[in-house]
Formats: C-alpha cells, structure tokens, sequence
C-alpha cells in the first residue's frame, strides 16, 4: 500500500482484530511521523473503545510525551523498551491473526500485509524474545 492513505488503511485493518490484541515494535515519532497526531490519537481512542490490547516494544529515545500512548489498562497498552537506541528512521512491524504488518516512516511511505502462519509464528518467537529482554 502506498502513502499515508496505505498506512492508515493497514492501521484500520488492526481495528478488526479477531483476537482482541496485537503485538508491535517500533518507534512512536516513526508512527506520528507517518500517520499524523491528530490520525494517532483518534486511532488509539478507537482501539479502545473496541478493547483491543497493543502489545509494544518501542525505542525510548523515539517516545512522544501524550497520555494517549502511554502504557495502561486505561489505554489497553503493555510496553516494553529497548534500552540502546536505533537509527533516526526505523519501520513499525505489527504481529496480528496470523499476519504481519509493514509500515515505513514517511520517508519509504508504504505499508504491507503478508499473510503466512509460518512468518506469524518466526516473527512472533523473535518477538516474545525480545519482550523478554526489554526494560519495563
């Protein structure tokens, strides 16, 4: 999917979650820097407002300070952080229903769906991994 339009779309599609949660890594000025504050904070009210749980790994040194993507039972958030910093731009990748999302910063501008129970599952073992070894 292409531009800010494709990455919004792919958000949406993890509004219909069947299993009322998802898994990402990635970096918060990486999302508003993609989608917009104003698209961010709409989405997360949305999210939940239908109770679904996002699981986060995040870089520290890319955090935003609002309330709204703070970790919480408020906010249907558990995050994790790495504790070394990464390059400035670095993609999201969201695990959900046996599916990966791919969104870039602004700068690449696209977003994908790939569609493999094998994947779903390498990248999730690699996910848990590292939840395991970030810093609360």
């Amino acid at each position: 999917y292409e531009g800010s339009e494709g990455i919004r779309y792919v958000h949406e599609e993890l509004l219909k979650v069947k299993s009322k949660e998802y898994f990402y890594f990635g970096s918060i000025t990486g999302f508003v820097d993609a989608l917009g504050h104003e698209y961010l904070e709409s989405f997360v009210r949305r999210r939940v407002s239908r109770r679904i749980w996002s699981h986060a790994i995040r870089i520290r040194s890319q955090e935003i300070d609002s309330p709204f993507m703070s970790s919480g039972d408020e906010n249907y958030r558990r995050v994790r952080y790495l504790s070394r910093s990464l390059g400035e731009k670095v993609a999201n990748l969201t695990l959900y229903d046996g599916k990966i999302a791919i969104c870039s910063t602004s700068q690449e501008n696209f977003a994908m769906i790939i569609e493999s129970a094998e994947m779903y599952s390498l990248l999730k073992l690699i996910w848990d991994c590292m939840w395991e070894s970030a810093e609360p």
